[in-house]
């Protein structure tokens, strides 16, 4: 798929300034400094590239006119004072854009920009500061990206940089493992030699509050994004444990520098890797880990455990070149929309355990790209699936740089497409279902057990 950032860059460019009502510097109607205007267009402008971009591209096709007004509605409701209030023209002029069923959605859009940038504008000249306004933006564009799915996002420029290093496997953050649980942002688990770790945080423990803020109806991404931040500064978290509210807990942010993969052997033939998640290095150093239990073992060796226990996934070229380290040939995963795939990826021809048998641990911890690798084992008979069902998420996230359409700021974590095993499943929602299943509990006893004979 070819995403739309250039078809997003025509539609702005041809907008233009005057379209977004943002263009005219100093006179009685907008009396804005050129830096004042230039922050209220980029807002505007990212506005409009996401809207585009969503209509285009976004694997959910969402209703852009129940985006439009709900993205106006969030700049009222964000703000504490009346400079956002929509005037009664205003009003009955979006009435007016939302009401015709036949106007076209990329249509819609300059028009919904433009009412955006008008009430920013009118806001500074009735005397809110220009951090008040950008954040009210901000939480616009924040609210814009997240209604199109539960896991699409914007991020500001700060944010983008923070995804880098999180792919590189570094960035600051508490060292917590988080998953979404019946609604409530739950501990998979706490890193090793990490703040959280360090301050007592366990599996299984519920996290209440970031803050003074609720995790309650916020999303897995925006929580997240909540724990992580600049290196040496702090973060407080309050969690239940067994029902019970533990006092908060004040955490000092660290460099995290993700080493997930740990391998050991079992007995004195069996190997064993685990995975905590995905990011640019997961395909080589899983290689170096089975090469170096090869040697241990040499010849002795009759298969191997991979444990993707807890692992909530990450990038998803890793996962599909994962999978093709076990594989000869056959598919590894199609994506698409819906139930209309158009693209894939089969695995090339070598068997890095040349045929050794293969288990593969799952549990609900284990999402996404640890449910492509699970799902395309399974499916190609390559590998025994054991334990609990997985998470189900089956969407792919791209991550759109936004500035590279000029005028627009941040970047948007956008859900382009569904991923589907093999068979022709849609894990969205199901999840991989194990072969063979056993609660983490008896798992956890049974490998300690093998581990001991």
């Amino acid at each position: 798929m070819k995403f739309s950032l250039k078809r997003a860059f025509a539609a702005v460019a041809f907008a233009g300034a005057a379209v977004l009502g943002l263009s005219v510097i100093g006179n009685e109607t907008n009396p804005l400094t050129p830096e004042q205007d230039e922050a209220l267009f980029e807002l505007a402008q990212t506005y409009n590239v996401i809207m585009h971009v969503a209509q285009d591209d976004a694997a959910a096709r969402p209703d852009m006119k129940a985006l439009g007004a709900q993205s106006l509605q969030t700049m009222v409701d964000k703000s504490d004072t009346d400079n956002f209030l929509l005037t009664p023209e205003e009003q009955a002029q979006i009435a007016d854009i939302l009401a015709d069923t036949a106007t076209n959605p990329h249509e819609l859009i300059p028009g919904i920009a433009s009412q955006l940038g008008n009430v920013m504008i009118r806001a500074v000249n009735n005397g809110s500061t220009m951090d008040e306004v950008s954040a009210a933006a901000i939480e616009v564009l924040r609210d814009t990206a997240a209604a199109i799915d539960a896991h699409s996002a914007y991020h500001t420029d700060e944010e983008m940089f923070d995804l880098q290093n999180q792919t590189i496997g570094q960035f600051g953050g508490v060292g917590l493992q988080v998953q979404m649980t019946n609604e409530m942002l739950t501990i998979t688990k706490p890193m090793p030699n990490t703040p959280g770790e360090r301050a007592g945080l366990q599996a299984d423990d519920i996290i209440t509050h970031i803050g003074d803020e609720p995790t309650a109806g916020q999303t897995l991404e925006q929580s997240v994004e909540k724990l992580r931040g600049p290196v040496d500064t702090d973060v407080i978290v309050t969690v239940e444990r067994a029902g019970v509210t533990l006092p908060p807990v004040t955490l000092t942010r660290a460099y995290i520098e993700q080493s997930p993969v740990f391998h050991k052997t079992i007995g004195n033939d069996i190997g064993f890797v685990r995975l905590e998640s995905f990011n640019d290095k997961t395909v080589r150093e899983i290689e170096n880990a089975i090469n170096a239990l090869k040697t241990e073992l040499g010849d002795d060796m009759r298969g191997l455990i991979l444990d993707l226990r807890g692992n909530p996934g990450g990038l998803v070229d890793q996962a599909v070149g994962l999978a093709d380290l076990f594989l000869e040939s056959g598919t590894i995963v199609t994506m698409g929309n819906g139930s209309a795939t158009d693209r894939g990826a089969t695995a090339r021809p070598g068997d890095i355990l040349n045929g050794l048998p293969l288990v593969v641990l799952t549990d609900f911890g284990s999402a996404s790209a640890s449910e492509i690798v699970a799902g395309a084992l399974q499916d190609n008979n390559r590998a025994t699936v054991l334990g609990m069902q997985s998470f189900g998420k089956g969407s792919v996230q791209t991550i759109l740089p936004l500035a590279r359409v000029p005028g627009a700021v941040g970047g948007l974590r956008l859900t382009t497409a569904l991923y589907f095993t093999p068979s022709g499943d849609s894990i969205q929602g199901r999840g991989i279902t194990p072969d063979v299943r056993f609660e983490t509990e008896e798992l956890r006893k049974a490998l300690e057990e093998w581990g001991d004979k």
